[in-house]
């Protein structure tokens, strides 16, 4: 099957031409406000390497909260204690 591929379309400029990820906004549809949002979920990005995980801590200029328990669900996301409170940052799937 594969010998019939003709093209491959990759939806990831930026990424693989210079492996370099950013967050260019937030859509928040629920109750926190955006900087709150920000605030929490790169207190807990920022122990990690992940691509996604960097471009978020980075994104934020600070200043974070305190981070205990980081754990990483690799394919999924995120968890930790942010302020003392359990936070769960990933896909639709680990989410549910």
């Amino acid at each position: 099957m594969a010998r019939k591929i003709n093209a491959i379309i990759f939806d990831k400029t930026g990424t693989l031409t210079t492996g370099n990820m950013t967050v260019d906004r937030l859509e928040n549809t629920g109750d926190l406000a955006d900087d709150r949002i920000w605030q929490i979920t790169a207190s807990l990005e920022k122990f990690f390497n992940h691509p996604l995980a960097r471009a978020i801590a980075l994104r934020y200029p600070g200043p974070f909260l305190a981070c205990s328990e980081p754990v990483n669900f690799p394919g999924l996301g995120i968890s930790g204690q942010v302020d003392f409170t359990s936070v769960l940052v990933g896909s639709e799937k680990f989410l549910l």
